[in-house]
C-alpha cells in the first residue's frame, strides 16, 4: 500500500530465542491437539470489501485516491459458538491495502452490511464499547496464520458482529474497484478446552514524541490483568510501527525479580509480519512484561503518535492463552477504546541484556 510495499510475503531466518517468523514451516510443541488425535471439520467464511451499504453485497469497493480508513460491518454467520483455526487474507488489488484490523463484539456497533470511509488524519476507532480485537495484517505480511492443534482464536458469538477496518493508500493517481477482505476458518468451540482458547493482546505506548534528527525509544509497561487464570503462553507476536521505526524489544520481569529478553527484531515498514513463539514464553502470577520501540527520525519535525502513516504507533501485539488473561483490568488505548489492551505511558525502565 506505500510506496515500498508489495502485499506479498517472504521468508526470513529464524528470530531471537524461539521466534520463527510468517511464512515458514512450524512445528507447534505447544497445545493439546485435537481430542482422540481427530480434528474436527473446518467451516470458512469470508469477509470482504463491498460498495453498497447492504448486507451480502457483492459489488466491489472504490478506494479513493490518497489515505483513507475504511470500516465493514458484517454479522457473524455461525449457529454455535465458534473458535477460528487459522485465517488468510483475501488479495485483490494490493497496490492500495496498508493493513486491517479485525474487531469482533458480542452486539452490533451499526448494522450488517455497511460501512464508512474517513481520511487517515480522521478517527478511525468506530469500534463501540466492548470491542475486541482478534486479528490483523500489514503490507508485506504472510497471507495466512494458523493455530497449534487444540488452539483456536476467539470469535464473536452467533449473531455477534465483525468489524474489519482497511487503512488504505491508494497512491496510483486514480479510483481503484477493490474486493479484498478476509477468509476465517473455524470449528466449533466444543471442540477444544477453555484454556486454549486465545486472544490478542494490543502492548506498548500510545505515548509518542519523537525529535527530529535523532533516534529514540519509548516503551510501555504490562501488568497482566491474569483473568482467566494462568499460566500465560504468547505464541505469536505482530510488531506494528510506520515509517521511522527500526526495531522492537520485549522483556518478561519475572516476580523473582530476573528478566528474559524475549523479543528482539528489526522492524521494516514494507514487511510486517507474524513471529511464532514456539516454545511459547510463558508468564506467571507477578511477571510483567515490557515493549520497547526504537525509531529513527530522519525528518526536520517531532513526530507524535497518530493513525497516519506519516505519523507513529508504538504497538506490539501479543496472540496467547487463555483468551484475556494477558489484557491489563484497565485497558488504555485512546485510538480504538478496544478492551483487550495492556498499554501504559512511555516508561523506559533498564534491562541488563
Amino acid at each position: 500500500g506505500a510506496a515500498a510495499g508489495n502485499g506479498g510475503s517472504c521468508d526470513v531466518s529464524t528470530g531471537t530465542g524461539g521466534v520463527v517468523a510468517a511464512d515458514e514451516p512450524v512445528d507447534w510443541s505447544v497445545g493439546p491437539g485435537w481430542p482422540g488425535g481427530v480434528e474436527p471439520e473446518e467451516t470458512c467464511y469470508q469477509f470482504l470489501k463491498h460498495g453498497q451499504q447492504t448486507e451480502n453485497d457483492t459489488t466491489p469497493n472504490v478506494t479513493p485516491i490518497g489515505e483513507t480508513y475504511q470500516n465493514y460491518f458484517h454479522r457473524a454467520p455461525w449457529t454455535e459458538p465458534v473458535v477460528a483455526t487459522h485465517w488468510r487474507t483475501v488479495f485483490d488489488q494490493t497496490q492500495v491495502l496498508h493493513h486491517w484490523l479485525l474487531y469482533k463484539s458480542a452486539a452490533a456497533t451499526t448494522s450488517a452490511g455497511t460501512w464508512t470511509s474517513v481520511p487517515a488524519n480522521g478517527l478511525a476507532g468506530q469500534h463501540g464499547v466492548g470491542a475486541v480485537l482478534v486479528g490483523a495484517w500489514a503490507v508485506g505480511g504472510g497471507s495466512e496464520e494458523t493455530f497449534p492443534k487444540g488452539v483456536g482464536m476467539q470469535m464473536p458469538p452467533p449473531g455477534g458482529m465483525f468489524e474489519l477496518e482497511w487503512h488504505n493508500y491508494n497512491n496510483t493517481g486514480a479510483e481503484v474497484p477493490d474486493r479484498s477482505g478476509i477468509e476465517i476458518c473455524v470449528v466449533p468451540e466444543s471442540a477444544i478446552d477453555p484454556k486454549y482458547i486465545a486472544g490478542l493482546t494490543w502492548l506498548g505506548t500510545e505515548d509518542l514524541a519523537i525529535a527530529p534528527g535523532t533516534q529514540t525509544q519509548r516503551g510501555g509497561v504490562c501488568d497482566p490483568s491474569f483473568a482467566q487464570g494462568g499460566p500465560i503462553n504468547i505464541i505469536k507476536w505482530f510488531p506494528h510501527m510506520h515509517l521511522t521505526g527500526i526495531h522492537m524489544d520485549n522483556w518478561v520481569m519475572r516476580a523473582d525479580g530476573t528478566e528474559e529478553h524475549v523479543f528482539s527484531e528489526p522492524f521494516q515498514f514494507d514487511f510486517q509480519i507474524y513471529h511464532t513463539q514456539n516454545p511459547p514464553v510463558v508468564l506467571n502470577q507477578g511477571d510483567r512484561i515490557d515493549t520497547v520501540c526504537t525509531f529513527q527520525n530522519n525528518t526536520s519535525g517531532t513526530i507524535l503518535f497518530g493513525q497516519s502513516t506519516e505519523a507513529e504507533m508504538c504497538y506490539q501485539f501479543a496472540v496467547s492463552f487463555p483468551a484475556s488473561s494477558l489484557d491489563s483490568l484497565n485497558p488504555i488505548s485512546s485510538l480504538t477504546g478496544s478492551q483487550n489492551a495492556c498499554l501504559s505511558g512511555n516508561m523506559l525502565l533498564s534491562h541488563s541484556n
